[in-house]
Parts: structure tokens; C-alpha cells; sequence
């Protein structure tokens, strides 16, 4: 067992031989309190009035021939270091807005897209881009950035069509100066990908990742760890989709690789072990196919490696997976309590799932042990019932000639919780409209599985604990009379 650590707080010891000792006061500045301090200020002051009889004895005109800054930032610097506080704060919140953006067209673009400002970043970007046409032309390598900034900017305001459009010539721009299967394109083939899976094609999604990942593995081979991002945009695409058996083996080559290519303790290795632990427990307890998901598409998928030789509903590995990871995390100097508690609650909830209860409850009382100065994490941990596997039913099928305007219906439970995570008795409290899909969910929710909630780190059961489930249907058309 791993004993608490002190917390990382190093005590400093007070300076000796009557040094003073550094004090920080409110505004941030460091202060000395002592006989030492008066000397220093006569110093300072000195010094002062040295300079100020210097800079006196200047000619207007001599004082004219220095340059002023260029940079209005740098113009401000020395008002403030001249003293000239009321001239330094005149200054217009357009020449400090001017001094601060950046000036690389791109960067002011990527500003304006992290702050959600996506109609004026499509705007500048379509005007970068055609000032670029003008000195680069249509195909220069130099349009690719500004392109798949439009792209960015359009799918940020809704419009997939025209951020497809953007990106495909982004891509081909790509194409032209640096062949058919450079991986530079790749960044650009994933987001195509993710404008298709928002628009509802998860199939056209799903052969843009393949073949982003078939650029890469050409380019750099299977053994090559230029490929594990790569890896993991795969593996964890096909385990969105519940593909758990491709995934596993994506996540697997992962782990081989780390482990003969990076040190020991690699965070690649440990969210590879954890991808690796996650499709066992999917396998079983499978992570809910999304509601608005088209169940024609959905039809077409197939688990290419479903035949092949996998391990299937073995508990084993998937435990020997995520002891690694405790392992690995306990032999890192720079792992936290919080680092080693996480694992240690992954592998417990992992415990429960499988029904072992005595091994789950060591674990999450050493949890608790080690969260114990993290009093506001742990309670996040154990105070209430923590869903591992909710099962939730699909949207009702919708009919093919949709007349009328899709509406959002809900349904509302509460559960009590036993204290070993599962459903004893159910109420509905809400269901709008009355009778549609309450019983499916009740029948779902009966089989799911919770952390319970712990006092003294102990399990409790609990009572109320809610479930809230939205779906969509088309209401029926009302008799006529």
C-alpha cells in the first residue's frame, strides 16, 4: 500500500545571520522590514535626483533627436517609466487593442476562433484568402492554412457544406505541391471527418479516418512511433462506434510500441492500457449508441476484426491493464495522490461492474484514504451515486415521410440506489407524452450500474437518485372531426 504522501509543500526556513525575511504584500511586490530598509530608499533617492539634474540639463533639442518608439506598447513603457502616469492611462483602448493583436493575419484568425467570433473569422479569412491568391495564386502551398481556417470558421457557424468545400480545397492545394499521400493532409481529413459525423454521415465519416490513417501508416510504417496519434484517433473513432474489437487491436499496438520506444511511465502508454481496459468493459457493458444516430448507416459498419483471434469477454486482460497503470503511476516521482487515487477508482469501478465486491471496496476505501486533503474532490467521488453504465434506448423510429415538426419528449425516473451500485425500485416522475418510451426506459434502466455513495468510506445506499432522459419523436396527427 501506498502511504499518503505530505502534499509536495516544501517549508522554507527563515534566512540566518539576521537576515530579514522576504514578504510579499497584497499587490504582489516584495518588501523588507528592517533596519536595512531606510539606507536603501537614501540610496535610491539619491540616485534619483542624479538622473532627474542630468535629463535637466538637456537641450529641447537634443531631447527631440531620440526617437520615439515604433511599438505603441513600448510608447506606454516609457510613459510609465518617466512617470507620466496620466499620459500612459490616456492612451486609447484602440492603440492598446493594436499593440496586443497579433500580427500574423493566421494567429488574429485563430484568436477570433477561440473566442467564438466565427462570422468575423470567416469574414477574414475569406479575405486572406484572396489576398493570398493574388501573390501566390490559386494553388500555392501557402493557401492552405487560410483555408482550413474558412473551414474552421464555417463549421463553428453551421455551415458543413461550405466548410467541406473549404477543405477540400485546402486539400488539394495540398495535394498539388506535396503529393497524394504526404501526411501534412491529415489534420485536414480528420476535420472533414468531423463535419460529416455532426451532419449525421457517421459512414462518410468513418472512410475519411480510414483513410487519414492509411496516409499516415504509409508514410511512416506500422512500427514507427510518429504513427501513435494517429493510433489513437482510430481506436478511439471505432470505439465511439462500439468497434471494440478494431479498437482493442489499435490500442494494443499502442502499448507495443510505448513499450519498446518510450520511457517508462509515458502518458501514451497509460491512455493506450486504459483504451485497452475500456473495450473489454464496452464489450460488456456497452456505451449507448447515440439517439439522433441513422440506423441505416449504423447497419452498414462492420467490425473488420470481429473474427479474428481477440480476446473476447475476458476479464483478465482488462484487469491486468489498468494494475499497469496503478504500477506505472506508483513508480513515477511525480505522480500525485490525485494521479494514483484515479487509477485505483478506475480499476475499482472496473471491480463492480464484474461483480467482485470485496476487491472494489478495499480499493475505494484506499481511495478515500488518499483523497483525504482533497476533501472537495472526494466528495465529487462519493457523496451521491455515480453512473458506470446507464443504458439508454434509441429515439422511436421516425416515419419516412416526416409531415410534421419533430418535437423533444422526456422522461424522468428516480432510482434507489443499493450499496452495491444497483437498481432495487424505480418511479417515474415525468413523461412527456405520457406512455411513449417510459417502459423501454424503465426495462434499460433496471440493468444499470452505479458507484454507490459512500459515507465514512463506507457504501450507503441511496434514495431519489434521478435519472432525466430527452428523446425525439413526431407527434401524431390529431383526428379530424
Amino acid at each position: 500500500m501506498i502511504a499518503p504522501g505530505t502534499g509536495g509543500v516544501r517549508r522554507l526556513d527563515s534566512p540566518g545571520d539576521g537576515q530579514d525575511t522576504p514578504r510579499t504584500n497584497r499587490a504582489g511586490k516584495g518588501s523588507r522590514h528592517g533596519g536595512g530598509q531606510a539606507l536603501q530608499m537614501n540610496r535610491r533617492a539619491a540616485t534619483l535626483v542624479a538622473s532627474l539634474a542630468l535629463a535637466a540639463s538637456a537641450t529641447d533639442e537634443t531631447i527631440q533627436d531620440v526617437p520615439e518608439p515604433d511599438d505603441p506598447a513600448s510608447g506606454i513603457e516609457v510613459q510609465l517609466t518617466a512617470g507620466e502616469f496620466e499620459d500612459a492611462a490616456s492612451a486609447s483602448d484602440e492603440t492598446i487593442q493594436e499593440a496586443l493583436e497579433p500580427e500574423d493575419p493566421t494567429s488574429r484568425i485563430e484568436v477570433q476562433l477561440t473566442a467564438g467570433e466565427f462570422a468575423d473569422a470567416a469574414t477574414a479569412a475569406e479575405a486572406l484568402v484572396e489576398e493570398v491568391e493574388e501573390t501566390s495564386g490559386r494553388y500555392g502551398l501557402v493557401l492552405k492554412r487560410p483555408l482550413t481556417l474558412l473551414g474552421d470558421a464555417l463549421l463553428g457557424m453551421g455551415d458543413g457544406p461550405g466548410a467541406l468545400a473549404a477543405y477540400d480545397r485546402a486539400l488539394h492545394v495540398a495535394r498539388v505541391n506535396r503529393g497524394l499521400f504526404d501526411p501534412d493532409q491529415v489534420d485536414v481529413v480528420y476535420r472533414e471527418a468531423v463535419v460529416h459525423a455532426t451532419m449525421g454521415d457517421r459512414v462518410a465519416a468513418d472512410a475519411r479516418h480510414s483513410y487519414a490513417f492509411s496516409v499516415l501508416l504509409r508514410a511512416y510504417g506500422r512500427e514507427d512511433a510518429r504513427l501513435v496519434p494517429g493510433l489513437f484517433t482510430l481506436a478511439e473513432w471505432h470505439q465511439e462506434n462500439h468497434r471494440v474489437f478494431s479498437a482493442r487491436r489499435l490500442f494494443d499496438r499502442v502499448v507495443t510500441i510505448a513499450a519498446s520506444q518510450f520511457p517508462s511511465g509515458d502518458p501514451r502508454m497509460i491512455r493506450a492500457l486504459r483504451g485497452v481496459a475500456a473495450t473489454f468493459r464496452d464489450e460488456r457493458f456497452p456505451r449507448n449508441v447515440s439517439a439522433t444516430r441513422n440506423r441505416a448507416a449504423m447497419a452498414s459498419y462492420r467490425d473488420t476484426n470481429r473474427n479474428r483471434a481477440v480476446d473476447v469477454n475476458n476479464f483478465a486482460p482488462g484487469e491486468r491493464a489498468l494494475i499497469t497503470v496503478i504500477n506505472l503511476q506508483q513508480e513515477n516521482p511525480d505522480s500525485t495522490n490525485v494521479d494514483i487515487a484515479d487509477g485505483m477508482l478506475e480499476l475499482a469501478d472496473w471491480y463492480l461492474l464484474f461483480e467482485k465486491y470485496e476487491r472494489a471496496f478495499a480499493l475505494y476505501e484506499r481511495v478515500w484514504q488518499l483523497l483525504e486533503e482533497d476533501t472537495a474532490r472526494r466528495d465529487a467521488t462519493f457523496a451521491a451515486p455515480t453512473p458506470l453504465y446507464l443504458p439508454f434506448p434509441p429515439n422511436p423510429k421516425l416515419p419516412s415521410d416526416v409531415r410534421r415538426e419533430p418535437q423533444t419528449g422526456i422522461v424522468e425516473l428516480a432510482l434507489a440506489v443499493s450499496d452495491r451500485g444497483k437498481v432495487e425500485e424505480l418511479d417515474t416522475v415525468r413523461s412527456e407524452p405520457a406512455g411513449l418510451m417510459d417502459f423501454r426506459l424503465r426495462k434499460l434502466v433496471r440493468r444499470a450500474r452505479y458507484r454507490p455513495a459512500f459515507v465514512d468510506a463506507e457504501p450507503v445506499a441511496a434514495a431519489e437518485v434521478p435519472v432525466e432522459y430527452r428523446f425525439v419523436y413526431v407527434p401524431e396527427e390529431a383526428d379530424e372531426t
